[in-house]
């Protein structure tokens, strides 16, 4: 029939996915911070009026309003999907999204403060809609593929800056020009021809989000509507060709996660293992916003090459994303014990050590860079997986969205530590706080990896 393809794949469900991917490719933009950012804070500190004394430890706080924005309103936002068809949720989302993005060329010009509100928060607000909205919408085609779907969105997402970092660079600095101002060593752009470029960039970027937003949506179909236009017959039809008899399968699934002691918002609340969840994700997302705020900052500090830098960010996307997919696949073969240790471990170890790329130069800061990207955002890929192992089907999204409210704790942590402590500590001390914290985390993922936590057991 017209609606299957082959391997017993519905077309709508995959060119459902396909359009849910091209929103979430144009969200993957926070990827780009640790490049843009030298940008963004050479323009403020040498054409906006109100910020002149601004550094790189203080910008870190565009992306740190991002994700305590996108931490606190997420579930808020997501609501409105009960009363709007999820389609118009996302594309309102998207929209929201490129708005925040391209009127940052005014608030650039203007202040750091209202960067931060375009950039940051008006950014983050979009994003909070358009991308669980998105994620669930590819979910529901493929309830048994959950894992696989999850990790297809992701690697769109994370690789996303392998394109979009070219583009910035290429439009902001076609002439590969390094920067020319050193103060205590943070290394600032003050030539005009890269200057004049950074505000066009927004409104470049801005529309592109629009333009993949409005398609993505266009593609997209909610199978719940599709009793319009497909009969029960079809209907089950489908289903049998997914391994999914139709209503019956989703009667005895739905009779399943009823009987399996899936939890609640509140009694997830009061286990301790929600906790422990919570803290390794904490305690890793502080190494993970130290890194990505800053590692193409240090890297000026000994490779005078704008574009070679902007090509280690795209190829970091490319390893971020060939991560989501890896990690997901470890989890799906060994259980997520024994690969959360190992990604905590890859992690902390490949930080630890960053610094010493000075010494091995570039083709050892390409390596180590890529495989920070492929290690650290595994766990995004890990963290829905275990949220339904612990806790259950049903009341997945809540619970996930309470485990997700470590982002307002660690990107607060890690803006702190960046703007009171990095001109104290330096680089080199920096990167090393942020693995030691990473070994925090390595504490508590083993207690994960010790206890028998599952779905219907309280403790």
């Amino acid at each position: 029939m017209s609606r299957l393809i082959c391997c017993s794949v519905p077309i709508r469900g995959a060119v459902t996915v396909l359009g849910c991917a091209l929103v979430v490719f144009s969200l993957g933009n926070g990827y780009t911070f640790g490049n843009m950012n030298t940008y963004m804070t050479s323009y403020l500190r040498n054409r906006s009026e109100l910020s002149r004394d601004v550094m790189y430890a203080d910008t870190l706080w565009i992306s740190t309003g991002n994700i305590i924005c996108s931490s606190f309103f997420m579930p808020i936002l997501c609501m409105a999907e009960q009363y709007i068809p999820s389609r118009i949720c996302i594309l309102i989302g998207g929209w929201v999204f490129s708005v925040g993005i391209a009127v940052t060329y005014f608030s650039v010009s203007y202040s750091f403060i209202t960067t931060i509100l375009s950039y940051g928060v008006l950014y983050a607000l979009g994003k909070s809609m358009a991308y669980p909205i998105s994620l669930r919408m590819a979910v529901k085609w493929f309830p048994e593929r959950k894992g696989l779907v999850i990790g297809i969105i992701d690697a769109w997402y994370g690789g996303s800056a392998f394109a979009l970092n070219q583009i910035i660079t290429r439009f902001i600095n076609p002439d590969n020009l390094s920067p020319d101002q050193d103060i205590n060593n943070n290394h600032y752009f003050t030539q005009d021809s890269v200057l004049d470029r950074v505000p066009y960039c927004f409104l470049l970027l801005g529309g592109i989000y629009a333009a993949l937003s409005t398609v993505g949506v266009l593609l997209m179909k909610d199978p719940e509507m599709l009793d319009e236009d497909v009969s029960a017959p079809e209907l089950n039809e489908i289903g049998q060709e997914m391994g999914q008899p139709g209503t019956k399968a989703n009667e005895n699934r739905d009779q399943r996660h009823a009987d399996s002691g899936d939890l609640g918002p509140m009694e997830t609340l009061k286990t301790v293992r929600f906790y422990i969840v919570w803290m390794v994700y904490c305690t890793l997302g502080v190494s993970i916003d130290i890194f990505y705020g800053f590692y193409k900052s240090y890297g000026e500090t000994f490779i005078p090459d704008d574009y070679f830098l902007s090509l280690v960010s795209s190829f970091a996307a490319v390893a971020n994303a060939l991560g989501n997919l890896f990690w997901g696949y470890m989890v799906d073969r060994y259980s997520y014990k024994p690969v959360l240790v190992s990604l905590i471990t890859a992690c902390g170890v490949f930080q630890a050590t960053l610094t010493t790329t000075e010494y091995g130069g570039k083709p050892m800061f390409f390596i180590w860079v890529c495989c920070l990207g492929f290690s650290m955002n595994g766990i995004f890929s890990i963290l829905p997986l275990i949220a339904i192992e612990m806790f259950g089907h049903k009341y997945y999204s809540v619970n996930y969205g309470l485990v997700h409210t470590a982002g307002i704790a660690f990107s607060l942590v890690g803006a702190t530590i960046s703007s009171q402590l990095k001109d104290t500590l330096g680089w080199h001390g920096l990167f090393l706080l942020s693995a030691g914290i990473a070994i925090i985390s390595f504490l508590f993922s083993l207690i994960l990896y010790f206890k028998n936590w599952t779905v219907g057991k309280k403790p």
